[in-house]
């Protein structure tokens, strides 16, 4: 592998000035504090560098720094482009990439004599800007991006260059500037071009994608505040994933309560919040005697606060049993914090958490949790205990004037001789599931009353309508009955050791008020049909272990956005001994096969190379695969050395006689120059000549270099 050409100090210094403009652009960007650090070896390249490295390590380093600058270009188009995570959760693969690339720019900035700086530092520098420009709101990069042109320039216009008058030195500059003039202008052109066709070619692409992939739909209309029938309809089609759930008890996610309907759309009314403020006992939110329990541990594996629901015990879990969900949101929903019913103890990463008078969840404003634990108790489908007000019953009674009399009637014959509310809730449940059937393909509805369309004609649709006739049957009834949205998760959804939450898993459900319980959740659509529609195809072995590594690296990313690096590494700790042992144990003989084979490996490679004691005895010596001696080569370097302290750098593409002939006379010594054209001759005889060079011919050139050297010096 050819060495790169010597650089002289004002390339390095050039070379320097760029780079760490590069670094102070991620830093200022990116708010990395800590790349502040690259600038040291920056001004340490300016004294020391690196002077010779291994091949295979030379050539390997520039590889992988040129997959680091593919991954940092993939992930923030990707991200611009598709903005499916937040600025937020993007920035931490943006950081990971930019230290990496800044890592890279300083090494081969040190190793300018063993790394060209054009296959190496020049794209890892301009990977660096990249990962900064990738912040649409990032300030005070103009002048540091300013200063690295400029720099850039210089060293394009200046590098490796001596001249031997000012008119050879004007000629030269003249045209080396319009050369890069013309490549800038060139540059400048095309870039414009395409910011000016972008745009237009956007708005086609989007209308085309628009007409072959069907209607585009809010993914989150479902857990808005108002809530039309039909919302959830192509979210149940949609394999975009939510979140993912570790859990001993699959349950529904409950996300907005509604309980004002219409006739056609359901409406959430804004509610009393409640600020919880973090438990002051401890993480685990309760009394001395559970402090240390399986809870507490559990709990403190989640950074930030527990948080404590009004007239909750935190002991209460305990004593029933009690399900504990760690939630991992991969898209955010609309100030919602998802989580099942009747909750005890809620942990996650914020100063307060925001409670409704449904029990529902809200982080503080501006905020983005990704992850959080619920404990919770399972107790018959009861979502709050206890009586409640008046004022909450009569909401979850009121219905539109122009309700259908159909449905009236049918009311009346359900409520006919039930003796509880209980069982005209179950009534109601049996009514709806026998005479309708769940299906995505219901069409239209044409009428102003598509509850009674549902109920009535089609005799078929969404979870959206069996829950809104339920609702309405059972305020018919008597029964104060109330609108839920959220997630179903079944054992459907598990995937190895979790949960896969996607939005075709959007639900909506039904929840009833039961004196003697308090609000109980109840769920109308037929659980057999709905099962039926919603399983998709699994993916096998494979699936599952690509759906565990990616819930593994989502949970670390998470966790690391929550600034915990100590619980991180701890649970990163803790995952790998549990691969190890499940490696180990399950796949014991899968383990031993691969350590055989490896072994094995090994073993033939080393007598590949290693010949036996007879093959050497009768092997035919080869000839030697570079026919010029290494103390001619060495020979050469130190008089390139020499050339270049006399001011006059051999550039690699000029032939070392060429160049010496192009050394005005009385530039150089007539000692070196004479011993100058020894050694050339000698290097030409004995690499292209064939001619032997004996260690006495060694000896005398390297004395006459020497002798060179030294009336120089003198």
């Amino acid at each position: 592998m050819a060495k790169p050409a010597p650089h002289s100090a004002f390339d390095q210094v050039a070379l320097s000035i760029t780079t760490a403009a590069a670094v102070g652009s991620f830093a200022f960007s990116l708010k990395a504090q800590w790349a502040w650090v690259f600038v040291i070896p920056c001004v340490v390249s300016l004294f020391w560098r690196i002077q010779r490295l291994p091949t295979r390590l030379i050539v390997w380093t520039r590889y992988a720094a040129w997959i680091a600058l593919a991954g940092a270009l993939l992930i923030g188009l990707l991200h611009r482009t598709y903005p499916v995570l937040s600025d937020e959760a993007a920035q931490r693969p943006m950081l990971i990439a930019g230290f990496c690339l800044a890592f890279f720019a300083c090494l081969f900035l040190i190793g300018t004599n063993v790394w060209r700086p054009a296959e190496s530092l020049v794209p890892s520098v301009l990977g660096v800007f990249l990962i900064a420009a990738f912040n649409p709101l990032a300030q005070h990069l103009h002048v540091l991006v300013a200063l690295a042109g400029f720099s850039a320039f210089a060293y394009l216009l200046m590098s490796g260059r001596t001249f031997e008058s000012s008119s050879e030195a004007r000629r030269l500059l003249v045209g080396q500037f319009t050369r890069i003039g013309v490549s800038a202008l060139a540059v400048f052109l095309i870039a414009g071009s395409i910011i000016q066709v972008l745009p237009w070619l956007q708005v086609r692409v989007v209308q085309a994608t628009n007409r072959f992939s069907g209607p585009q739909f809010n993914y989150y209309a479902g857990l808005s505040r108002d809530s039309t029938l039909g919302d959830l309809a192509e979210l149940h089609l949609s394999q975009k994933m939510v979140m993912r759930i570790w859990t001993s008890l699959p349950q529904k996610l409950r996300g907005r309560v509604f309980t004002r309907f219409d006739g056609r759309a359901w409406h959430a009314i804004v509610s009393k919040q409640e600020n919880l403020m973090p438990e002051s006992t401890g993480p685990s939110g309760g009394s001395a005697d559970i402090q240390n329990s399986d809870r507490a541990t559990w709990l403190n594996g989640f950074a930030g606060n527990s948080f404590g629901l009004p007239g909750r015990h935190p002991k209460q879990g305990i004593d029933s049993g009690e399900v504990r969900t760690k939630i991992v949101q991969i898209v955010f929903n609309d100030g919602l914090l998802v989580s099942p019913g009747n909750k005890v103890l809620v942990r996650l990463s914020a100063p307060y958490l925001r409670v409704d008078t449904f029990e529902n969840l809200s982080p503080p404003p501006q905020s983005s949790v990704e992850i959080y634990g619920v404990v919770n108790r399972a107790m018959g489908g009861v979502v709050q205990e206890g009586a409640a007000t008046e004022e909450s019953m009569a909401q979850c009674l009121i219905l539109p004037d122009q309700t259908d009399g159909r449905l009236k009637e049918v009311a009346r014959r359900l409520a006919l001789g039930a003796g509880s509310p209980a069982e005209r809730v179950q009534r109601t449940l049996n009514y709806l599931q026998s005479q309708c059937h769940y299906s995505l393909k219901v069409g239209e509805f044409h009428s102003q009353q598509p509850v009674a369309e549902f109920l009535f004609e089609k005799k078929q649709g969404y979870c959206e309508y069996f829950a809104s006739a339920a609702a309405v049957l059972l305020r018919l009834e008597g029964v104060p009955a109330r609108y839920v949205t959220g997630f179903n998760v079944q054992e459907g959804n598990r995937q190895g050791s979790h949960y896969v939450v996607r939005e075709s898993d959007a639900h909506a459900w039904d929840e009833v008020y039961l004196p003697d319980k308090g609000w109980v959740e109840i769920d109308p659509t037929p659980e057999s049909e709905y099962a039926a529609l919603h399983s998709d195809l699994k993916g096998g072995w494979l699936a599952t272990a690509v759906e565990g590594l990616a819930a593994m690296l989502e949970e670390v990313s998470a966790r690391i956005a929550q600034g915990d690096w100590l619980a991180t590494l701890r649970w990163i700790g803790n995952q790998f001994k549990l691969l190890l042992g499940w490696a180990l144990i399950e796949w014991l003989p899968f383990s031993l096969l691969l350590f055989v084979l490896v072994v094995a490996w090994a073993v033939l490679r080393a007598r590949r190379k290693k010949p036996s004691t007879s093959e050497r005895a009768h092997k035919v010596p080869l000839p030697d695969t570079c026919p010029t001696p290494a103390e001619l080569v060495e020979l050469m370097h130190r008089l390139d050395t020499l050339w270049a302290r006399e001011g006059f750098q051999r550039p690699p593409s000029r032939a070392p006689l060429e160049h010496l002939g192009s050394i005005p006379t009385g530039k150089i010594s007539p000692s070196l120059r004479q011993s100058s054209r020894r050694i050339i001759e000698s290097y030409y005889q004995t690499s292209f000549g064939g001619a032997p060079f004996s260690p006495s011919e060694a000896r005398e050139l390297r004395q006459a270099l020497e002798q060179a050297n030294a009336n120089r010096a003198s």
